[in-house]
């Protein structure tokens, strides 16, 4: 997979973000989590998509203002689902995915993250 930024952020502008990559993780795992929910409660789904916009504010990602986060201060995701079934089956199926999906729960609570920190002399062998 490659990742990259905007020219503007010294990227070459021809893959995505990290951030991007991360809603890309988010939208994907929400449409297979309905998927899957729809197949084991035996809900029929033609087709699910999902739409999602963000946007960064570089304020807080150049440490500008402390009061900006570094990250989306919201992330907006439009479910489109085609199907037969009634509305409220379809309303109840994506409750159920929005609770148990996991990239979603990781967005939407709080994560421990361990970064590990280790740095070497170019020529160093590596471990």
């Amino acid at each position: 997979m490659t990742i990259d930024e905007p020219v503007s952020f010294g990227g070459s502008g021809q893959a995505p973000n990290p951030a991007e990559v991360m809603l890309a993780a988010l939208g994907a795992s929400l449409e297979v989590t309905i998927r899957c929910y729809a197949e084991y409660l035996n809900i029929t789904v033609d087709s699910v998509g999902v739409d999602l916009s963000a946007e960064l504010d570089t304020q807080g990602f150049f440490g500008i203002n402390a009061h900006v986060r570094a990250g989306f201060p919201l992330i907006t995701a439009k479910v489109n689902i085609v199907s037969s079934e009634e509305i409220e089956v379809i309303s109840d199926l994506l409750e159920i995915a929005s609770s148990l999906c996991p990239v979603l729960d990781n967005v939407k609570n709080p994560t421990n993250v361990y970064i590990e920190l280790d740095i070497r002399k170019p020529g160093d062998a590596t471990s």
